[in-house]
């Protein structure tokens, strides 16, 4: 039996915790080991502190970000806040050593503040006024989050094409990161489209990742980061975000094996989802008039990736155009207005489009 998968916990959860040790120090006069705070979901989660500082106004304190078994960015973090006390009665949030910077318009946030998204911001500002209420202090806070390695851990992450820069976002709504959820996924995709929608785009170019994403830009060089949104496996999640977008044309990039489990009609390519069928390409390609040792040799391969050894893939090939009609005609239910189209990406990064005359 496999072990379960540890769940960790958000940047916004560490920075809050970071505020707690703070105002310990500010407001106790103590320096704890170690400090707890309740999260949105209910969970009281308990981290060690250290880097602990303080003078007559100010305290600072850091955490290590431990994100579970997700294939984390930010895992191994050192995540700090500053919390500074004013005369105001308010909360102003700062942007820190490698916080980003929101710069577009289409997020969450305005321009021109850190990258602090709503619900740590509501979760560090109902601990500071709850510390303020039972410590009888009736001024505000500065609350400056750092990461002293965030701006170089951002390049890895989708923060710099959706106009977020010099360093990574505070973000969690529940407080937990599960491992391999498609929540940060799709929430990614979807502030993508907020972002690339605010600023005037009407073409999205959609790609599963960092590879197609290569070619395609090689070839369809008019076109800025902003308009290029990676769907991983959720082609269907995608396309519903766009759909209540105003964003006019769509183009699906897709490679061969995502291609084919889309043609099929899932809208997950996810290989824990949808297994490769050597049968079904083997019946496309006889509804396709190929003849049947080709159907037999399709139906001995394990990997879409096997298939061109078999049918090169030419723009020419009507079996990779029938495959390119399937996959438009399993997409376009979910659209109620935006114009489709689909590009398959070989190997080698050339581009097939879909021929509408040469398909019937």
């Amino acid at each position: 039996m496999k072990n379960k998968l540890r769940n960790g916990y958000s940047t916004g959860t560490c920075v809050t915790l970071a505020v707690k040790a703070c105002l310990i120090q500010l407001f106790d006069k103590k320096e704890p080991s170690s400090v707890g705070v309740f999260i949105p979901t209910g969970e009281f989660v308990k981290y060690e502190v250290y880097n602990l500082s303080k003078d007559e106004n100010s305290a600072k304190a850091s955490v290590t970000k431990d994100g579970g078994d997700d294939p984390d960015d930010t895992h191994g973090l050192e995540i700090g806040c500053s919390v500074t006390l004013i005369e105001k009665k308010e909360v102003v949030f700062k942007r820190g050593v490698g916080i980003g910077l929101v710069t577009l318009p289409g997020l969450s946030l305005d321009v021109g503040e850190p990258a602090i998204n709503p619900t740590p911001r509501e979760m560090i500002t109902k601990l500071l006024y709850k510390e303020a209420f039972k410590n009888r202090y009736e001024g505000g806070f500065i609350v400056e989050p750092f990461v002293p390695e965030g701006e170089e851990v951002a390049k890895k992450t989708f923060n710099p094409r959706v106009g977020i820069i010099g360093g990574i976002s505070i973000i969690g709504t529940t407080g937990v990161v599960k491992p391999y959820s498609s929540d940060a996924f799709v929430a990614s995709i979807a502030q993508g489209v907020r972002v690339l929608d605010e600023n005037g785009g009407s073409h999205v170019i959609l790609n599963s990742g960092g590879r197609s994403e290569k070619y395609v830009k090689a070839s369809l060089t008019d076109y800025s980061d902003l308009h290029y949104i990676q769907y991983g496996n959720f082609i269907g999640e995608t396309l519903k975000i766009i759909d209540q977008s105003r964003i006019k044309k769509i183009t699906i990039c897709i490679m061969l094996g995502k291609a084919v489990k889309l043609a099929q009609g899932y809208l997950d390519t996810h290989s824990h989802k949808v297994q490769f069928s050597p049968k079904w390409l083997s019946v496309l390609a006889k509804d396709c008039g190929y003849n049947k040792q080709i159907q037999s040799e399709i139906l001995k391969i394990s990997l879409a990736g096997q298939l061109p050894s078999i049918i090169p893939m030419q723009q020419s090939s009507v079996f990779y155009q029938h495959i390119l009609k399937k996959c438009k005609q399993v997409c376009l239910p979910l659209l109620s207005s935006s114009e489709l189209e689909v590009i398959l990406v070989t190997k080698d990064g050339i581009l097939i489009d879909y021929e509408i005359d040469s398909v019937h």
